[in-house]
C-alpha cells in the first residue's frame, strides 16, 4: 500500500520537483526541472524515490557525446560544406579510434555519411 508523499521543492539528482501533475493508477507524477540545463520532464514519485528517474535525459545524452551540442551542429555544417573527415577530426579534436562519433553526429542530425569515408 502506497502513501502520499509531498515531494514539491525537493532535489533528486539534478532534478528539482516543481509541482504535482497527476495521479495515475495510484502513482503520483511530478513535474521536474533540471538544475543544470533547465529541461523539464514528468516523473513518478516512486521513480524519483528509487533514483531511477532522478537523472535528466538531456544532460545524460549530452555526457554521452564527447563534443557538445553547438559543436555537433557546427560539425554538420562543416561536413555539408565539403570539409574532409580528417579535417573535421582535427578541428574538433576527435580521436581516430572514435571513428563512429562523426557518423553518429551526422546521423543524429539526419545526414547520411558514407562509412568508408569515415574510416580514412
Amino acid at each position: 500500500m502506497s502513501y502520499y508523499q509531498n515531494l514539491q521543492g525537493k532535489l533528486f539528482g539534478t532534478l528539482r520537483v516543481i509541482e504535482e501533475v497527476e495521479v495515475r493508477y495510484s502513482h503520483v507524477y511530478w513535474k521536474c526541472k533540471c538544475e543544470v540545463c533547465g529541461f523539464e520532464k514528468t516523473v513518478s514519485g516512486s521513480a524519483l524515490n528509487s533514483g531511477a528517474g532522478a537523472g535528466c535525459n538531456e544532460c545524460i545524452n549530452e555526457e554521452r557525446w564527447s563534443i557538445k551540442k553547438p559543436q555537433r551542429l557546427e560539425l554538420c555544417v562543416d561536413y555539408m560544406s565539403g570539409m574532409k573527415i580528417d579535417d573535421i577530426r582535427e578541428k574538433y579534436k576527435i580521436n581516430k579510434k572514435n571513428k563512429a562519433l562523426i557518423y553518429r553526429v551526422l546521423k543524429a542530425h539526419g545526414l547520411k555519411a558514407d562509412r568508408r569515408n569515415l574510416n580514412k
